[in-house]
C-alpha cells in the first residue's frame, strides 16, 4: 500500500476534535478562531493529504541530511506552494516564509513539527528563506 492510500481523512466530528487544541491555542493567544461549523470536509481532507505528503518529505530529506538548497527539497517546496495556491488561498514566497518563520517562532505549531522530526521547523524555515531568495 502506498502512503497516500493510507490516509482516509476525516468526518466532521473528527475534524472538530482534531483541530479542538489548535483552535483552544489560537483562540487564547491570538483571539482566533478556526471556524469550524462550516467545514469542507472532503477539501480539508484533501489539503490534508498535501501537508502530510509535504511534512513527510521535508522531515524525510532533514532525516537523510540533504541540505535546505538541495533541488529536491526546493522542488517539493515549488509545488507545495503552487498547491496552496491554487486550492487553498494565496502564497508568495514572503508570505509562505513568514508562515515558515512563524511555525519557529511560535511554541505549538512549532512544537507540532519538531514531535515530528527534531529540526523541521527550523528546517522548513531555512528550505523556505533559500526558495524565496531565489
Amino acid at each position: 500500500m502506498n502512503q497516500s492510500d493510507m490516509f482516509k481523512g476525516l468526518n466532521r466530528e473528527e475534524w472538530k476534535e482534531a483541530l479542538a487544541e489548535q483552535n483552544e491555542y489560537l483562540k487564547n493567544k491570538y483571539k482566533y478562531e478556526i471556524k469550524t461549523n462550516d467545514m469542507e470536509v472532503e477539501k480539508m481532507n484533501q489539503q490534508a493529504q498535501e501537508a502530510k505528503e509535504f511534512t513527510d518529505f521535508m522531515a524525510n530529506g532533514l532525516k537523510n541530511g540533504l541540505r535546505p538548497d538541495d533541488e529536491r527539497i526546493q522542488s517539493v517546496l515549488k509545488r507545495h506552494i503552487l498547491y496552496l495556491n491554487d486550492n487553498v488561498a494565496s502564497v508568495d514566497t514572503k508570505s509562505f516564509v513568514n508562515t515558515a518563520k512563524f511555525m519557529v517562532d511560535d511554541d505549538f505549531h512549532r512544537n507540532m513539527l519538531e514531535s515530528q522530526q527534531i529540526g523541521l521547523a527550523y528546517y522548513l524555515y531555512t528550505a523556505a528563506t533559500i526558495y524565496a531568495s531565489k
